[in-house]
């Protein structure tokens, strides 16, 4: 679901539409009446829905923001960032559970004790219910201030592309990269791909983020050129 949905309403509104799904699950785990399995079960749907668009959708906006850093510094770190990223998740993971732990304990939780107290059980539905809610909407929030919408990234990927060309002509030919840059022939190429006394050589793109068919096109271009 999650590519349909970022593909219509973008990858920063579809983490929001995720995380309200979360929300909803959360909250209604906190006020889900004792005993009542059908509505658990829808909270726990919405939960997984939520969560897992979140989860998704984090890791592709993470790369978008690897390409954007790319973009505005020239330096690439991928394992920089996703370091981070790892840090973050694991970080969270390892106090999320011992909060959890620490809320049912401090509400009197007792271990393996075949009934729980309504305290200990208020402590349950907070730990379960309204804790994770709460951190919910915080990263809801965070949200609204990511603004690397799927235009503005496909602008980058064409600028990114542009440049590795651009810097592999001026390695390749030994010429400063200023000088690789010609003046539109008519059909939007302003690359040069050998010397100017010998005309300008077409960019020919086979594959790249927004196209596809590249085992079509491919041996189809090579038989053209040969």
């Amino acid at each position: 679901m999650v590519p349909g949905i970022t593909s219509r309403f973008g990858k920063r509104n579809g983490y929001i539409g995720a995380a309200v799904l979360a929300i909803l699950s959360f909250v209604l785990i906190f006020f889900v009446p004792n005993g009542s399995l059908p509505i658990g079960i829808v909270a726990w749907l919405l939960f997984g829905l939520g969560t897992g668009g979140t989860n998704a959708l984090m890791f592709s906006m993470q790369a978008d923001t690897v390409d954007f850093r790319e973009w505005k510094t020239g330096v690439r770190a991928e394992g920089g960032s996703y370091s981070v990223l790892s840090f973050i998740r694991e970080t969270g993971q390892g106090v999320g559970g011992w909060l959890g732990a620490g809320v049912i304990g401090a509400f009197g939780y007792v271990v393996q004790a075949d009934v729980q107290d309504p305290t200990a059980q208020q402590g349950i539905r907070l730990a379960a219910g309204l804790i994770p809610a709460g951190l919910a909407v915080a990263a809801t929030l965070v949200m609204f201030w990511y603004d690397l919408d799927s235009g503005t990234h496909r602008r980058v990927i064409r600028e990114l592309n542009a440049r590795r060309s651009e810097g592999a002509v001026s390695s390749t030919y030994g010429v400063a990269a200023g000088r690789v840059r010609v003046a539109e022939v008519g059909d939007a190429r302003d690359l040069l791909l050998r010397p100017p006394d010998k005309g300008v050589l077409p960019v020919v793109t086979i594959f790249e983020r927004e196209g596809a068919g590249a085992s079509t096109i491919g041996p189809a271009v090579a038989r053209t050129w040969a």
